[in-house]
């Protein structure tokens, strides 16, 4: 064995042993989603994180081990993960309801500030 497999080996022993609810939670995803996971374009060994929550730009994982999110979900969480105002708005919109099925408000101002914002979009259309 080499010195990079001896390492690789114990570094994968480490991550197991660290991680047993991640594991658990991968052997119940792979009974009910293909691979584990929805998505097709990703693949750990031996398997995944569970991510249990986030806050700002901490995760912690299903163990309880607090790790620093330098993805971001890929930069979509500009605010971080749990942002008060965030949070404080989704709260007040579950509220009033979030899934209507007509015409409302909201749609409007939401499809206004994207024309507005880039001047090559004429109209917009939401759609599934």
């Amino acid at each position: 064995m080499t010195a990079l497999e001896a390492l690789e080996a114990r570094e994968l022993t480490a991550y197991q042993h660290r991680t047993p609810q991640s594991h658990a939670l991968f052997g119940r995803a792979r009974q009910v989603m293909p691979g584990g996971d929805t998505r097709t374009g990703t693949f750990y060994l031996p398997y995944p994180l569970f991510v249990a929550r986030g806050e700002g730009c901490h995760l912690w994982d299903a163990d309880g081990h607090q790790y620093l999110d330098v993805l971001n979900n890929f930069t979509s969480l500009v605010h971080g993960h749990g942002h008060t105002a965030v949070v404080r708005a989704i709260a007040d919109q579950a509220a009033k309801g979030t899934v209507h099925g007509t015409a409302n408000a909201l749609q409007v101002a939401l499809a206004e500030a994207l024309c507005k914002r880039v001047p090559s979009v004429e109209r917009v259309r939401f759609c599934n």
